[in-house]
């Protein structure tokens, strides 16, 4: 992980630790998937479920940076005695991390309980300097992973599972 996106790491930890220990919510045995959750809002979300006692799925672009957080997180689990933290490192920008983060997710062979898709395309410019093309690549790069996940959904997704 560079310094940079360690900094960030710490700065994320400490603004979300006070707001994720007042978590009233409790899901022990639950299995939530967050993606975009190495940093930002998507690490907040993670951290709460954590907080919450829910087995989780962090996910980023980067291993090594997916593995760190999961290493991170554990420190922070609710229950040490059966709460799973699992890393997927894959890009679900593209088709093909798509596929390979649904393999390894179906490879955990657990019921998805929550599908948290924090992952979107960013620019930093104003917004009316978007052309048409990059205004319906942001729209739609929300739902490059639902498409895919939906067999998924079909078969590891509990009854009342949220998505």
């Amino acid at each position: 992980m560079s310094a940079t996106a360690a900094a960030k790491s710490e700065s994320d930890s400490k603004a979300v630790s006070s707001v994720a220990s007042d978590v009233a919510f409790k899901f022990p045995g639950k299995l939530a998937v967050v993606t975009g959750s190495t940093v930002g809002i998507g690490y907040a979300i993670a951290y709460a479920f954590v907080k919450s006692g829910a087995d989780v799925v962090i996910n980023g672009r980067d291993q090594k940076t997916v593995d760190s957080v999961v290493t991170k997180l554990n420190a922070e689990r609710a229950d040490t005695k059966s709460q799973t933290i699992y890393g997927i490192g894959a890009d679900v920008g593209t088709a093909s991390g798509c596929q390979s983060f649904i393999s390894k997710l179906e490879a955990l062979n657990k019921p998805v309980d929550f599908l948290i898709n924090n992952v979107s395309i960013f620019a930093a410019k104003e917004w009316t300097a978007n052309t048409d093309d990059e205004w319906v690549m942001r729209a739609t790069s929300q739902l490059q992973l639902h498409r895919p996940c939906s067999p998924l959904r079909l078969r590891l997704c509990c009854c009342g599972g949220v998505v």
